[in-house]
């Protein structure tokens, strides 16, 4: 049995599977060894993953897999020995190998193939993938100075659009319905509360039921202008087809894809979830 595990800011989805056969998949909050200490992170595993795994429906006999792959937020070089080690103090496996989420959304959408894979979720992220490794990543630097095109970085023009006065007034009026939020409440929750980018993130249905409307479509645009201005401009003109992962990408692939041809980029893949890719990665089809 191995264990597959991909995290994101907001979620982590923890596989356990053995040959082809897909045993157990769990999601717990998301874990982010960049920004979460110790603590926290043990008390996702112990209080989420562990009771989630006692359920009798998802039992296993055995919560030592042979291996586990790790792909998470937040995963840099210097954070990976890190979170080895709190992986092995609760699954005493000895062979583990942890990544960042960019190389999972790369194996996941290519396999051994080349190409340019993205992520848009809670953050954005992009890479040349060379089949093996990442032969080349723009730094995503994060909701605060960078993200562009991400969940974070929409919602935060959304309030930006709304305070503003950028808005029609019924957008303006059915936001405040549904949220009930002042500007006080947007600054302790976004410069105070912790998990701001989560906030923010959450705030994207609202853009999606709306979409259609001139000033929405505008907005969004202008987002995923700026993340392929920022991030894949600088992979020309080493490739110009992208793959993407994440839910901003997979709700808006239809804007996305407007913007990326505008630009001369070409949408290949969108999927939601890279786990299905991973499991064929690494335990075949």
């Amino acid at each position: 049995m191995i264990l597959i595990t991909d995290s994101g800011s907001s979620k982590c989805t923890w596989c356990f599977a053995s040959g082809n056969n897909n045993l157990i998949r769990i999601t717990t909050t998301g874990i982010n060894p960049s920004t979460q200490d110790r603590e926290i992170i043990l008390n996702i595993i112990h209080q989420e993953l562990f009771p989630a795994l006692e359920k009798p429906e998802k039992k296993l006999s055995n919560l030592q897999p042979e291996k586990i792959f790790f792909y998470g937020a937040g995963c840099t070089e210097a954070r990976k020995s890190f979170m080895t080690e709190i992986l092995k103090t609760c699954f005493g496996t000895e062979i583990i190998e942890v990544n960042s989420d960019m190389l999972g959304a790369a194996r996941s959408l290519f396999q051994r193939n080349t190409g340019i894979a993205c992520i848009l979720g809670t953050g954005a992220n992009s890479c040349l993938f060379d089949g093996e490794k990442i032969a080349a990543q723009t730094p995503a630097l994060g909701y605060i100075l960078g993200d562009e095109g991400s969940g974070a970085y929409l919602g935060k023009m959304l309030l930006r659009a709304l305070f503003k006065g950028k808005l029609p007034e019924y957008i303006r009026n059915a936001f405040e319905k549904e949220y009930g939020l002042d500007m006080a409440t947007v600054i302790e929750r976004t410069y105070r509360a912790p998990m701001a980018n989560r906030f923010l993130a959450s705030l994207t249905p609202f853009l999606h039921r709306y979409k259609n409307e001139k000033e929405i479509h505008a907005l969004l645009c202008t987002a995923f202008d700026d993340f392929i201005f920022y991030n894949l401009e600088a992979y020309r003109p080493q490739s110009t087809r992208v793959s993407f992962i994440g839910s901003i990408a997979f709700y808006f692939q239809e804007e996305l894809k407007e913007c990326l041809r505008q630009k001369g980029f070409q949408m290949e893949t969108v999927i939601q979830d890279p786990m299905d890719g991973l499991l064929k990665y690494h335990i075949g089809e």
